[in-house]
């Protein structure tokens, strides 16, 4: 008596549980949003980088000229961070 009684119960657990999970079509939704920001925040750093250089090579300008004009010898030019993109990304 007991054994039936435990298998029905946990058949309507189980049952229960199940009714409660997301759908796979709900999954890939979430999925795929979280794929298109991931995507998002690479070209954002992306873009970041690439203002980082300019601001990088314009102080290099910036401070040749100056010594220029001060007839002082050019300082070495600052090292750029490298403006590539990772592999396996794509922009």
């Amino acid at each position: 008596m007991q054994k039936p009684l435990l298998y029905s119960l946990l058949l309507a657990a189980t049952l229960g549980i199940a009714a409660c999970n997301d759908s796979p079509e709900d999954k890939m939704e979430k999925a795929q949003d979280h794929a298109e920001n991931a995507q998002e925040q690479m070209e954002d750093a992306a873009e970041e980088q690439n203002k980082a250089v300019e601001a990088t090579k314009d102080a290099n300008e910036d401070a040749a000229q100056q010594a220029e004009e001060n007839n002082e010898p050019t300082p070495p030019p600052a090292e750029a961070p490298s403006a590539e993109t990772p592999k396996g990304s794509q922009l």
